[in-house]
């Protein structure tokens, strides 16, 4: 994109007043199609209207000219004017430039710190998947058990059924009875007690991780929509330094 001329400058003030428009920095920057920096298009306004003002000054009087000495004063005080608002237009853009790069950077470290959240947590939910997987595992295997324990004692109770004509071996057979109840019923608390434990380390585990990474989602939102607040409020000063140039 080629750089504003003064020359350019003029013929788009010359449009705009044909068409009865403000000359304003943001109307003259639209009629250049948006080309050139605010700074450039203050300057190049500010002649244009110096040279009118001159131009105008030097139709509408009818008294003798005044001394070259005078108009060379007024020109260099104008000029130091304009130089003096310049710099405060250019002052203001580097401060508003610096603030955008600012949030810039904060905005890509939250996002970036947002998504490194979101990959724990998702991480998160594929082993707590893995864990409910694991414990319909085990839940099947202690119905397998169960089923096991229940088929031995139908077994038992049947050879009980079977030899209650041989009272010389039923102390013998029940004794068998009962260790064979005894072992199973161990294995069968052993079994619980390990799967409750297991359980229960499981939803500590799971309940103390999700609370942290709650946490860390809200504190991260949090300062996101501070900096959110932030950045309106530069974006509202923008808006009111531009006003002030234009005006």
């Amino acid at each position: 994109m080629s750089p504003v001329s003064y020359d350019d400058v003029c013929q788009a003030i010359e449009a705009l007043l044909s068409e009865n428009q403000s000359l304003t920095l943001a109307n003259l920057r639209e009629a250049l199609g948006h080309r050139g920096s605010m700074s450039t298009l203050s300057k190049h306004l500010q002649t244009w209207k110096q040279q009118k003002f001159l131009s105008d000054k030097t139709v509408t009087v009818t008294a003798p000219p005044a001394p070259d000495s005078i108009f060379s004063a007024v020109q260099t005080v104008w000029q130091q004017m304009q130089g003096l608002g310049l710099q405060q237009v250019q002052e203001k853009e580097q401060e508003i430039q610096r603030l955008q790069a600012n949030y810039r950077a904060q905005s890509d470290a939250h996002q970036s710190e947002r998504k490194q959240q979101d990959e724990k947590y998702h991480a998160l939910m594929a082993e707590y998947q893995t864990s409910l997987a694991h414990n319909q595992s085990l839940e099947q295997e202690h119905e397998s058990l169960f089923q096991q324990y229940e088929q031995l004692s139908n077994k038992l109770a049947n050879a009980l059924s079977a030899i209650q004509g041989h009272s010389a071996d039923m102390t013998s057979l029940l004794e068998v009875h009962a260790n064979a109840q005894k072992q199973i019923a161990e294995k069968f608390e052993e079994l619980s007690a390990t799967w409750l434990q297991y359980q229960q380390e499981q939803e500590s585990r799971h309940q103390v991780e999700c609370q942290h990474i709650l946490k860390k989602y809200e504190e991260t939102l949090a300062q996101l929509q501070k900096l959110q607040t932030h950045c309106a409020k530069i974006e509202q000063e923008q808006k009111q330094q531009q006003s002030l140039v234009e005006s």
